[in-house]
């Protein structure tokens, strides 16, 4: 470093990069500040080095090995559930067993009554062993083989047969021969034979919207090969379609019982063939939509009941309708009005076990019947209190809910938030119940007595006397950890530079969590935050670098007066304990959309630490710019005021009035030389190209590695880029994996590249996970085989400590510790 100092101030500027290059040439020198005034960093061997001449061709990156990177340590830190827990199952021969899925791209078993839970799937494999990618819809234990596990969900249907630990995409092959897009068989219901489990009838196709057809599939041979079955009378929409088979009814071995079961958003159909063929129910009141159907055998006919939902606008009511002649006729037990124009699923729950009892679950609540669904009684008592706390300056009411540990559901998020998806009955134990709702998976293991959220657990109350207008600690009055369920949707996370042991998440709907232990229990941090949007949706986050305390939290909405509107933009001087809102105001003619945003927070830390430069992005709004710490802002131009939308704002590391931003709408890569006076466009010169994530190590300012792909859905022709710092000159790296999503450069060792991808939308024999390269992208490995990573990820790189950093998906957050970052290593011949 003292060499390239004395020759930095005794070269001439023209000289300066040749005698650089022979300075290069000496392997234990280190480089200098180049021709821009960069810092000194870490030089690349000239081999290692990725020409960027215009004429070069694509790179072809290639596998060194499967196998995993040595030493590499994961911790996932966070809440832990929080979002929409779909799908859920008890093994038939072990209550203590159970699995759930989720609309966050996994799925969880627990071997001990939910106390922890393990994530099921392994990327290494691609897409052939992930079966909750893309959203877990629903599970099946073979009650005769309970290792062997179903699992349906956005990537097709899944088989196990050791209880989880390893999969089998069982309808790839369905996809590759019909030609479809695999969205198109997409697994919404399962359903087993119970006298022979080999027969298996999977319902494919988009979940929802009108329009979407369903098609039906079954299969005599375990899922080795599949059938199409008739198509449902009905043309019309199909979400929340199920399958059941009667157990009462003929059995054919091959053909399995001939009498089947289906249901969903269109009404109820039965077959008495094996599914060859259908027929709808003739009651009128089956034509709306059914949310479940029960076979309890008797006798003499079984008896038939069912949860029905009005279609009508506005809403109307729930039922519950049993029949006793096999669908002939029909008789309302039980009928109540839908509260709020909810419109999610009203499902039944029963058990062979104890055949007179049911269960439904119902928007904020579970009801019981112990005479097969004549009367019913609520056995929840979850007790809401809705507190409201007086105006804010600008005249909004400021309210939060609080969820107290009273009745019989102890502590827990939202008991009951929405509604139940589900109530998973074990079969062998009736006082069993697992429930996933939306944001919380309910058990019971005394038959509805008493309720338990099994994938948070909860620490000490916060006194009564504490919790008060001025400090309410928002909707929870508890600490909270997670227990292995990961569910919660996290956006964004931070590390404070003054405490190693306090961590900061940002969460889409549970807000902005704090953990003051290394990462163990988490607080609500909320206080001084004015609606109740923002206290719920977290999108950014930022620590000062050099002001202890100080916290920036970039949340979704922040309301003002009929006449303006503010951006939810907060400061905390204190640790995130308390907040004061910074947002920029405007008139609300200039937001295009109700629900905006921040989505991104960029501080210069070359500012004066007390009139800090500030910059804002915004999908909807685009970027505002402070330069006297938030007191006053103006809106910066990027060139397109039809779709100003920022999607990711990014500041060079070695000159702060350098920017680049992605546009949103049709993700142009921009740059800025001026603090955002004027902005240009760059980028690689594909047609159609549009940039998806960006990233600059400070190691090597000048140059930019972006993602960029032709679609702006699921990114699955998305390819990683090498460019100059001008934007004018860039080579592709060709990836030896699935569509990469997000990026991330080491802060001290640019030739450690680090790329998550999303799942296989497409060709399921091609490899998605978390990867790293060490020599600049020419060869990658995989960085662990069983991190499943999720839709949408995000690179958080420690500039002070080149062997941590973070990884967020939708599901959670990890602490990645990767000692071999940042560390010498052999020479990589060029390929």
């Amino acid at each position: 470093m003292r060499i390239a100092s004395l020759l930095r101030a005794a070269v001439p500027p023209l000289t300066w990069g040749a005698l650089l290059s022979l300075v290069l040439l000496q392997p234990s020198c280190r480089r200098g500040a180049n021709e821009e005034g960069r810092a000194p960093h870490e030089a690349a061997d000239a081999r290692e080095e990725i020409d960027l001449g215009e004429s070069a061709p694509p790179i072809q990156a290639v596998f060194l090995t499967n196998a995993p990177c040595a030493n590499v340590t994961f911790r996932r830190i966070g809440l832990g559930t929080g979002g929409a827990l779909l799908c859920a199952a008890v093994d038939p021969s072990d209550s203590r067993t159970l699995y759930c899925g989720t609309d966050q791209d996994k799925v969880f078993r627990s071997r001990d009554g939910g106390r922890t839970w393990q994530v099921l799937g392994r990327v290494a494999a691609g897409n052939q062993e992930l079966p909750g990618y893309g959203t877990s819809m629903c599970l099946a234990v073979d009650p005769m083989h309970p290792k062997i596990v179903w699992c349906g969900g956005a990537l097709g249907l899944f088989r196990s047969e050791d209880g989880g630990d390893h999969w089998r995409n069982m309808t790839a092959r369905v996809m590759k021969e019909n030609g479809a897009p695999i969205e198109r068989y997409s697994t919404a219901s399962v359903a087993l034979d119970p006298g022979d489990p080999r027969i298996v009838y999977a319902v494919q196709g988009t979940k929802g919207g009108a329009g979407k057809e369903r098609a039906l599939f079954k299969s005599t041979d375990g899922g080795v090969t599949w059938t199409p079955l008739a198509t449902h009378p009905s043309s019309g929409r199909q979400d929340y379609l199920g399958i059941l088979v009667d157990p009462t009814s003929e059995f054919r071995p091959g053909t399995g019982h001939l009498r089947v079961f289906r249901y969903g958003y269109d009404g109820a159909a039965v077959s008495s063939d094996g599914g060859a063929t259908w027929s709808s129910f003739s009651a009128a009141a089956l034509t709306n939509a059914v949310d479940s159907l029960v076979v309890i055998p008797r006798k003499e006919t079984p008896l038939l009941v069912v949860s029905v939902r009005s279609r009508g606008k506005p809403p109307g009511t729930v039922c519950v309708m049993k029949s006793e002649d096999l669908g002939e006729t029909w008789r309302t037990t039980s009928s109540r009005k839908t509260p709020y124009g909810i419109q999610e699923p009203h499902p039944l729950g029963w058990s062979p076990a104890r055949p007179e009892t049911l269960y439904l679950g119902r928007y904020h609540s579970i009801d019981r019947s112990e005479d097969l669904g004549e009367t019913w009684k609520t056995v929840t008592e979850a007790r809401h209190v809705t507190e409201r706390f007086g105006t804010d300056p600008d005249g909004n009411l400021l309210w939060d809910y609080k969820t107290l540990a009273t009745g019989n559901m102890g502590a827990m998020i939202y008991p009951i938030w929405k509604g139940t998806y589900q109530i998973a009955m074990s079969p062998s134990d009736p006082s069993v119940a697992l429930v996933p709702s939306h944001d919380s998976l309910l058990l019971t293991t005394n038959g509805g007595r008493t309720w338990e959220d099994v994938g948070i657990a909860f620490g000490a109350r916060i006194a009564a006397k504490e919790a008060s207008p001025a400090n309410f600690p928002h909707e929870s009055t508890h600490l909270q950890r997670g227990r292995g369920l990961w569910a919660a949707a996290t956006t964004c996370i931070a590390r404070d530079p003054f405490d190693p042991r306090t961590y900061a998440v940002g969460l889409m709907d549970q807000g902005l969590r704090i953990s003051r232990d290394g990462g163990t229990w988490w607080e609500y941090a909320s206080r001084g935050m004015d609606s109740y949007d923002g206290q719920r949706n977290t999108f950014a986050l930022r620590y000062d670098p050099d002001v202890p305390g100080r916290l920036y939290v970039g949340t979704r909405l922040a309301k003002g007066t009929n006449a303006t509107q503010r951006l939810g933009f907060y400061l905390s001087e204190d640790g995130g304990r308390t907040f004061r809102h910074l947002g920029p105001r405007m008139e609300t003619a200039r937001i295009p959309v109700a629900r905006f945003k921040i989505d991104g927070i960029v501080l210069d830390p070359r500012s004066p630490t007390s009139t800090r430069t500030l910059y804002l992005a915004s999908r909807e709004l685009g970027v505002f710019k402070s330069e006297d710490g938030g007191g006053n802002w103006r809106p910066l131009t990027l060139g397109s005021e039809d779709a100003p939308g920022c999607a990711k704002l990014l500041m060079h590391p070695a000159d702060s009035r350098c920017l680049y931003a992605i546009l949103a709408k049709s993700g142009q890569l921009l740059r800025t030389q001026d603090g955002g006076d004027s902005w240009q466009p760059i980028g690689p010169k594909r047609e159609g190209d549009r940039a998806i994530d960006l990233a600059v190590s400070p190691a090597r300012p000048d140059r930019l590695w972006i993602i960029s792909a032709q679609t702006s859905h699921w990114a699955s022709d998305s390819t990683i880029f090498l460019g100059d710092r001008r934007g004018e000159v860039w080579r592709e790296i060709q990836a030896p994996f699935f569509a990469p999503h997000a990026l991330g450069v080491n802060p001290q060792d640019p030739r450690v590249i680090y790329v998550s991808t999303v799942g296989q939308r497409e060709d399921m024999d091609k490899i998605c996970g978390l990867f790293r390269s060490e020599d600049g992208g020419r060869s990658w490995r995989i960085l662990h085989p069983d991190l499943v990573p999720s839709r949408y990820a995000a690179f958080w790189m420690n500039p002070a400590d080149p062997h941590r950093f973070f990884f967020t998906d939708f599901s959670a957050a990890f602490e990645v510790m990767d000692p071999l970052a940042g560390v010498p290593r052999a020479k990589t011949p060029a390929k």
